[in-house]
């Protein structure tokens, strides 16, 4: 059986995420008897470091999901209900910890693949069901997502700012994320809101045309007393400021803003895995006509009392990179995408989809649902999302 990388404590039922080799408690649901070959196990709330290494001998369970603590190895002992029970973890793998105080630690993952089929075409390859606990909750849900990205000129009577009333430019980006699904659309809405409300604007310390959030107090056509010549703010001069990079910037202090009210809550690790997301981005200059990709990663700061803060990271891609996020057992290497491409003489986006059908069927073998039809295959180019394969079943 596999069991997921999570422990609780057998008094609190706090749960944390635990490697290959270490052990899982959980609670006896009813008497039985087990033998034990571990060695003794006296203290209830012993520490991972405590337990025995990789390929130390296992207990031989007895037909149940329950055992109790043994104070010699290979002895037998009767368990009463509410007792704590030992397992070792042997993979990755969603489980639900039962007992007394048991709780869901996460979400499972899905499988996300993107990369650059060329200069102004990224690819996105998905699965799209919602699991928990290595079950299939939901089909059919979409973790690809167009956004639109709008830049307002602004609007001006004789030498006087007035508001922001027309849209200049506008363009698409495209968000796929993995992970826990309220925290990826809470920050979905975050993103939505501040590209569609972008601002053109002028900077005087550095004597250039900008373009700032609709949040950023930094908007000096908002100071009182300014007059603005009528030779500024022609269509000329915003020209090539909507950037891929700017893009990003904005789409990463979107999801940063909006995680930021996880620090009042004072997260613990148990908190901090729940909220686990990750996303990849592709943006478009319809100036330059070129696409790029960026991925999101959710690290954690601590803070000063002890607790977790979350914090996303950019990391900018190169057009030869094949990026995944979500199951890490399901992730493979780059290199292993590129063999499917040329064994199969495709090109790179079709050897991803393929990549990603493969892992579907073999995760349905092997019994793991947090991967599942339909799959999908898009194309994200000159700023437009289309689908190109959609497969809904083997």
């Amino acid at each position: 059986m596999h069991l997921e990388g999570v422990w609780t404590l057998p008094d609190s039922g706090v749960l944390r995420w635990l490697v290959a080799g270490e052990p899982l408690i959980e609670r006896a649901e009813r008497p039985t008897c087990h033998r034990k070959s571990w060695p003794a196990f006296t203290d209830a709330r012993f520490r991972p470091k405590a337990a025995p290494a990789v390929g130390a001998p296992r207990f031989s369970r007895l037909g149940c999901t329950s055992t109790c603590w043994a104070t010699q190895p290979t002895i037998r002992s009767n368990c009463t209900k509410g007792q704590p029970v030992i397992r070792r973890a042997v993979n990755k793998s969603h489980i639900r910890v039962r007992g007394p105080g048991s709780k869901i630690v996460r979400d499972d993952m899905t499988l996300v693949i993107a990369g650059m089929k060329d200069n102004e075409t990224a690819f996105f390859c998905a699965d799209s069901t919602i699991s928990s606990n290595g079950r299939t909750l939901l089909g059919g849900f979409r973790k690809i997502y167009s956004i639109p990205v709008i830049a307002w000129q602004p609007y001006f009577i004789g030498e006087t700012f007035k508001d922001y009333l027309q849209e200049h430019t506008s363009t698409q980006c495209v968000i796929t994320f993995s992970g826990n699904t309220l925290t990826a659309q809470h920050l979905l809405n975050s993103i939505t809101s501040h590209l569609s409300k972008l601002r053109l604007s002028w900077c005087s310390t550095k004597a250039s045309y900008v373009i700032l959030r609709h949040c950023d107090a930094r908007n000096e056509l908002f100071k009182d007393g300014h007059l603005w010549d009528e030779s500024m703010f022609l269509e000329s001069d915003f020209q090539g400021l909507l950037t891929c990079d700017l893009i990003f910037d904005i789409i990463l202090y979107s999801v940063n803003e909006a995680i930021s009210s996880a620090r009042k809550y004072k997260l613990d690790q148990d908190g901090y895995n729940s909220l686990t997301t990750a996303f990849i981005a592709a943006a478009y200059d319809p100036a330059r006509r070129q696409a790029k990709l960026a991925r999101f990663d959710m690290k954690s700061e601590i803070s000063e009392d002890g607790y977790l803060n979350p914090v996303f990271e950019l990391t900018h891609l190169s057009n030869q990179d094949v990026s995944q996020i979500g199951d890490s057992h399901l992730i493979g290497e780059q290199d292993e995408i590129r063999r499917i491409s040329e064994r199969d003489g495709v090109s790179i986006d079709h050897a991803s989809f393929k990549h990603l059908l493969e892992k579907i069927d073999s995760s349905l073998d092997e019994g793991r649902r947090s991967v599942d039809y339909p799959a999908v295959m898009k194309h994200f180019k000159s700023g437009e999302l289309s689908v190109v394969r959609h497969v809904k079943s083997r």
